[in-house]
């Protein structure tokens, strides 16, 4: 029985919900927290439900099915990632430690799923802000150019998800960035 006004559900148990208009941004938060604790595995439309406080109903009514709701995961884990690596001016290591849940289930996925439209779009948008960043330190922003940027920008945050600490990401950030002003003053 589920007693009203009071947020108490079958078993005895209490949950909070999120107040109205804020269900889509709480099943977001839920599923990937989900998926960057225990696995894309894990993420179930009823798992979700029950962590972001919100009926199965209403899961299923905004994502679907769950293939919806793990490109949504998915799209949600990436954006995050690739935002963080190019347009903030914090320490690369520290930006990366901020998402490390987030760069799991991008890579995996990644590895597991190549060519999901979710990493796909957002890998559309994260090469557009590397040229962006690329025109901003004055280097050349061609397709190649752009391309390996964002491949070492990846292998940054790959050696720091699998080595911590004993890589100087920051250093190599650095090292990245001064190839990058000496392009621009080359051309």
């Amino acid at each position: 029985m589920v007693t009203s006004g009071s947020g108490a559900a079958w078993g005895g148990s209490r949950r909070s919900h999120p107040a109205y208009g804020e269900g889509v941004a709480a099943i977001r938060a839920a599923a990937l927290a989900i998926a960057t604790e225990r696995g894309l595995h894990a993420v179930t439309l009823r798992a979700v439900a029950e962590r972001a406080g919100v009926s199965h109903g209403l899961v299923r009514h905004h994502f679907g099915t769950r293939d919806g709701l793990i490109s949504a995961t998915v799209a949600e884990a990436a954006s995050r990632t690739m935002y963080l690596e190019i347009n903030d001016e914090a320490p690369l290591s520290s930006r990366i430690d901020r998402t490390l849940g987030e760069l799991r289930v991008q890579y995996s996925t990644m590895l597991s799923e190549p060519g999901t439209e979710a990493i796909d779009d957002v890998y559309a948008q994260y090469r557009a802000e590397v040229g962006q960043w690329l025109d901003r330190h004055g280097a050349a922003a061609d397709e190649d150019t752009v391309l390996l940027v964002v491949a070492a920008l990846d292998g940054l945050a790959l050696q720091r998800l699998s080595r911590g600490d004993e890589v100087d990401v920051d250093g190599a950030f650095a090292a990245l960035s001064r190839l990058i002003r000496q392009l621009g003053r080359n051309d």
